[in-house]
């Protein structure tokens, strides 16, 4: 591999590999815990709460009778 026209042994590359996995890893975890697992959280809860209201308004009646239809097959 080569950087800048040099070329760079195998260690050289393992120890940039090694230095960079702790700091990313906890970049990694931080977006991971402090936003997309609430946003996935509330995300389905929203819909928990949605769902019954939206297939049960006449403009998606369309929906359950085809849900029903597949599952009475």
């Amino acid at each position: 591999m080569k950087v800048s026209g040099e070329a760079q042994t195998p260690e050289t590359i393992d120890r940039l590999k090694d230095l960079l996995i702790s700091p990313l890893g906890a970049i990694g975890d931080r977006l991971f815990w402090a936003t997309i697992k609430p946003a996935s959280l509330i995300t389905g809860m929203v819909g928990i709460l949605l769902a019954p209201t939206i297939f049960a308004t006449k403009e998606f009646s369309w929906v359950t009778a085809t849900v029903w239809m597949f599952i009475n097959t």
